[in-house]
């Protein structure tokens, strides 16, 4: 096992982001900021795509939730509240989140969304797993809603 499997995923996107927020900065600075924002977002919705193209077979409630766990692993990353869960969809709100914080002591709550948050759709996707969420911490929400539905199921129902 090498150093880099030893750590947790916020350890590793806490490294990757020391590095690319001064960078987004610099390059807001030098070329505007909705530039940037605009080549970010097409750079997320590449990933998306690129997930739809290579998706896995649909995955367990069960391995949606160990996903949950990796990225909450470490001291007081993400605080998990699990309002249902079956063998076909899981509701969880997240109450707590070290990654927001963790933006947020670089400067840039702003690019949060979209630097972190936004992956969550590609993994879903990739996954077979339909993700709804209609808020974040990230975002400024007390707590971010995700409602996950296995493809072959029935979508999770609005709120």
């Amino acid at each position: 096992m090498t150093n880099k499997d030893k750590l947790t995923e916020f350890e590793k996107l806490e490294i990757q982001m020391a590095f690319v927020v001064p960078l987004v900065r610099e390059l807001q600075d030098i070329l505007g900021k909705d530039v940037i924002l605009d080549a970010l977002r097409q750079r997320v919705d590449m990933r998306v795509a690129a997930a739809k193209q290579n998706a896995a077979q649909a995955q367990s409630m069960t391995g949606v939730m160990k996903d949950f766990e990796r990225f909450a692993a470490g001291e007081d990353v993400l605080e998990l509240d699990v309002q249902a869960f079956d063998e076909s969809r899981a509701e969880v709100n997240v109450t707590a989140c070290k990654y927001a914080r963790m933006m947020e002591g670089f400067g840039a709550t702003d690019l949060g969304e979209l630097l972190c948050c936004s992956e969550d759709y590609a993994l879903t996707e990739a996954a077979g797993v339909q993700l709804e969420r209609t808020q974040t911490i990230m975002g400024g929400a007390d707590c971010c809603d995700f409602k996950f539905c296995l493809k072959s199921a029935t979508p999770p129902a609005e709120a």
